[in-house]
């Protein structure tokens, strides 16, 4: 009964083997490009946030400027 048992685990996981190596170039792939546009993603977000803080230092640079100036009046 157990080499039964044994038997059937090693054929079912014999099966999900094969399942995997068939499906391993498509897992690559998605894989792949995944990474890829993660990547794009994560640049271009990058860019976006330190254009905003550029702009934020700007615009606390120009609100302390202006408010000096009507400090000194």
């Amino acid at each position: 009964m157990a080499d039964a048992a044994a038997g059937g685990f090693l054929i079912g996981l014999y099966v999900v083997l094969i399942f995997i190596w068939s499906c391993l170039p498509c897992i690559i792939i998605c894989v792949a490009v995944g990474g890829a546009i993660g990547l794009v993603a994560y640049c271009i977000n990058k860019s976006n946030r330190e254009e905003r803080e550029n702009a934020m230092r700007k615009r606390l640079i120009t609100t302390t400027t202006i408010g000096d100036k009507q400090q000194k009046k």
